[in-house]
């Protein structure tokens, strides 16, 4: 065994010197143990380092470990990484900043009779005084918005200890405690952008960056800036028709192009939640009763009714459209966008061709895009079936294209707004 601070018993030369990097809450420590300990033995065994705040003690304790007390009374750790050339890589978290430890690296063998102290020194952390920018807030819509910030003297093994985010109010002066909600980063980033979302349209939110550990219970927060989310009124489009149209489809924000089906938001008929799939099981479905066999009855016409998902989520004069209106809808002037596929690199050849989206022109010459999707109306036909119609081109260039579907399957909704 050798002492800390000594030769060993062979007379071999002092252990090897140690580095270390340390921020203010860690420290990484490398070093090793002279001939003592081969390469090879490292491989097994235990072996970390043993650090204690201050100096006075600290070299009795350590060899108290040496004699055998595995409880020395100092701290130890074992986070190790074993280097390719013999030395060890030692990860000591949990520290105090601006407080100094003395510390020695250590190496018991996978039996335990074999004990042995290397590398050994002092360092002392760093201060911990983070610099929070709130940043300003960007592409603000009617339920969301993004919030940038960023952070200045946070060493990245400081910043893993914390959780990391923005902080929403409606006051402008709030707390941890009285914010209206949090949002965090899934990962330390120095500068970031954070999409915040369930906000409620024409509001003015007040808002903070933050970084909080429960561990140390510490929180800090960057200064408070605002921004006002945007008006439903501004979704509205008046083409001239019987009733405004918005210019998103339910659940959405403005226009979006989807990457895929899954990013649409679908609705079950009579249903104001959205639901994950667009194929949902009749025992599933929430107004299905399973005993009878039956629909439960909630009525032939919903909108603006508490089964109105677009009444619902958007409130005030937003429901629903009936068949009748998405008829005068679509009656309107339709322009065509097609994708085209090209079968040569000049892009001259066309192989196929893709309708995207429809432009919908009304009366007064204002528009509203519609994908080639299905959507909702808000009334049933005679039968008792919902009438659901897909936004497509046929002959006439219009789209008409009428479906009954079965009241549990999920399909789009694009709301309309009474004047």
């Amino acid at each position: 065994m050798i002492s800390c601070d000594e030769n060993d018993d062979n007379g071999s030369g002092p252990s090897l010197p140690v580095s270390s990097a340390v921020t203010a809450f860690t420290a990484k420590v490398t070093g090793g143990f002279g001939d003592e300990v081969a390469s090879p033995d490292l491989l097994s065994g235990t072996k970390g380092v043993l650090f204690v705040e201050g100096s006075d003690g600290a070299k009795e304790l350590f060899n108290s470990w040496l004699d055998g007390n595995d409880n020395p009374g100092c701290r130890i750790s074992n986070r190790t990484i074993v280097q390719s050339n013999g030395t060890i890589e030692v990860h000591i978290t949990d520290l105090e900043p601006e407080t100094t430890y003395s510390y020695a690296l250590f190496y018991k063998s996978k039996t335990g009779k074999k004990r042995y102290l290397g590398g050994n020194g002092t360092f002392t952390t760093k201060s911990f005084k983070p610099v929070l920018n709130t940043g300003e807030a960007g592409n603000i819509r009617y339920w969301d918005a993004e919030i940038g910030g960023s952070f200045d003297n946070l060493d990245q093994a400081d910043a893993a200890l914390f959780t990391q985010g923005v902080m929403l109010s409606l006051e402008e002066t709030f707390t941890e405690e009285t914010a209206l909600a949090k949002y965090t980063l899934g990962g330390y980033d120095s500068q970031f952008s954070l999409k915040v979302g369930g906000l409620q349209a024409d509001k003015k939110y007040y808002y903070c960056i933050f970084l909080k550990s429960e561990e140390k219970n510490l929180f800090y927060s960057g200064p408070i800036k605002s921004f006002n989310s945007k008006s439903l009124d501004e979704m509205a489009v008046d083409m001239g028709l019987s009733v405004k149209w918005a210019n998103c489809d339910l659940g959405t924000q403005e226009y979006v192009q989807y990457e895929s089906p899954n990013d649409r938001i679908l609705f079950s008929w009579g249903c104001t939640e959205p639901s994950t799939t667009m194929n949902v099981p009749k025992d599933k479905y929430k107004y299905w009763n399973s005993a009878s066999g039956s629909y439960i009855d909630i009525g032939s016409n919903i909108c603006g009714t508490e089964y109105d998902a677009a009444h619902v989520i958007l409130g005030g004069k937003w429901r629903m459209p009936t068949k009748e209106e998405l008829d005068e809808l679509l009656a309107c002037e339709t322009k065509p966008h097609w994708k085209y596929n090209y079968a040569d690199p000049e892009q001259t050849i066309v192989t196929t061709q893709t309708l995207e989206k429809i432009t919908i022109v009304g009366p007064n010459k204002n528009s509203i895009d519609l994908f080639m999707m299905y959507y909702w109306t808000g009334n049933m036909a005679e039968e008792n079936k919902p009438w659901m119609l897909q936004s497509g081109l046929n002959e006439t260039g219009h789209a008409t294209t009428e479906f009954f579907f079965a009241q549990e399957r999920a399909h789009m909704i694009r709301p309309v707004r009474d004047y």
